[in-house]
C-alpha cells in the first residue's frame, strides 16, 4: 500500500511540476497517534520513495503540540532528521487582534450587517486567549453570540466567557476535561493541579504544593513528574521545583469548576 501511494504521488507531482506546482502532506495532531502507528517510519519510507522516484515538489508536515518528536523516533531513529523543526510560539499581541477582525469582516460578508468591537474588548480577548488560535477563536465567537446592540464590549465579553455553555464550558469540553480527567487518573494528581491553579499565572514552588494539598511529598514528586510528561503542567526554566499550568485559561477552568465540587460530592456521596 505504501509503494502504491508511493506511486501515484510521484505521478501526480510530476504533471503538478509542469506548471510549477506541487504536493504538501500535513499530518496534523501527531502528538495523539500511539507510537504503534509507525508515524517515524511512514515518513522516512514515504520520502526515500518519492526521492528516488525524481518527485522532488512533495513536500511533508508533522505538526503536534508536544511529543512528536519523541514518537517518530521511537518508530525510526533516523526519521527525525528528515524534516526541518520549526518551533510555532504564540500569536503576538496584533495578530491576536487582526484574527478577530478578520473574523468580524467575514460576518458582516455573510451576515449583511456589521458588528464593531470596541478596543477594550478586543484588548481583552487578546489578553485572555494568551496567543493561542482556539482560544482567540472560542473568546470572539461567544462575545459575538452575547452580543446584542452590534457593538461587542467588556460585559459581551465577559459574559460570553462565564456563562452557562459559554467559552469556558466549550474550552473545557473540547481540551481540559482530557487533560484534567482523562489524562490524570489519580485525584492525588487532580489535587495537584487544583493547588497549581489557585496561583496561576504565577510559578508556584513544590514545597508550596505539599504544604497545601496535604499530599505527602513522593506522592507530589510522582504527580509532577507525570503532569509534566503529559504536558498538563510547565516548569519553569532554568530554575528547579517551580510550576505553573500551560494555560490561564485552564487555571481559570480549573478554579470555575473544579474547585470545590469535587469535595463536595464525595462528601455527599459519602
Amino acid at each position: 500500500m505504501l509503494e502504491e501511494l508511493a506511486d501515484k504521488l510521484a505521478t501526480i507531482a510530476t504533471t503538478m511540476a509542469q506548471d510549477d506546482g506541487g504536493i504538501f502532506i500535513t499530518i496534523d495532531e501527531a502528538d495523539k497517534a500511539p507510537t504503534s502507528t509507525g508515524l517515524g517510519e511512514f515518513v522516512k519510507f514515504l520520502t526515500e520513495r518519492l526521492t528516488k522516484r525524481g518527485a522532488n515538489n512533495v513536500g511533508v508536515g508533522v505538526v503536534g503540540i508536544s511529543g512528536v518528536i519523541k514518537k517518530m523516533r521511537d518508530s525510526h531513529e533516523s526519521a527525525v532528521r528528515i524534516l526541518t523543526q520549526i518551533r510555532l510560539t504564540a500569536l503576538n499581541d496584533d495578530e491576536r487582534k487582526e484574527v478577530v477582525n478578520r473574523g468580524l469582516a467575514e460576518a458582516e460578508k455573510k451576515n449583511g450587517f456589521k458588528v464593531a468591537i470596541n478596543e477594550d474588548a478586543l484588548t481583552l480577548i487578546s489578553v485572555l486567549s494568551e496567543g493561542y488560535p482556539h482560544f482567540i477563536q472560542q473568546y470572539a465567537y461567544s462575545a459575538f453570540a452575547q452580543d446584542t446592540n452590534n457593538n461587542i464590549d467588556i460585559d459581551d465579553v465577559v459574559t460570553g466567557l462565564t456563562k452557562e455553555n459559554g467559552a469556558l464550558h466549550q474550552l473545557g469540553m473540547r481540551y481540559f476535561e482530557n487533560m484534567y480527567t482523562d489524562e490524570v487518573r489519580s485525584d492525588d494528581y487532580r489535587t495537584v493541579l487544583q493547588v497549581i491553579a489557585q496561583h496561576s499565572p504565577s510559578y508556584v514552588q513544590r514545597n508550596t504544593i505539599i504544604k497545601e494539598s496535604g499530599l505527602k511529598r513522593h506522592t507530589v514528586d510522582n504527580a509532577l513528574v507525570a503532569l509534566k510528561k503529559r504536558g498538563s503542567v510547565v516548569v519553569k526554566s532554568g530554575q528547579k521545583g517551580q510550576y505553573r499550568l500551560p494555560s490561564q485559561s485552564f487555571a481559570t477552568w480549573i478554579r470555575a469548576f473544579k474547585v470545590g465540587k469535587e469535595t463536595k460530592t464525595t462528601e455527599q456521596s459519602a
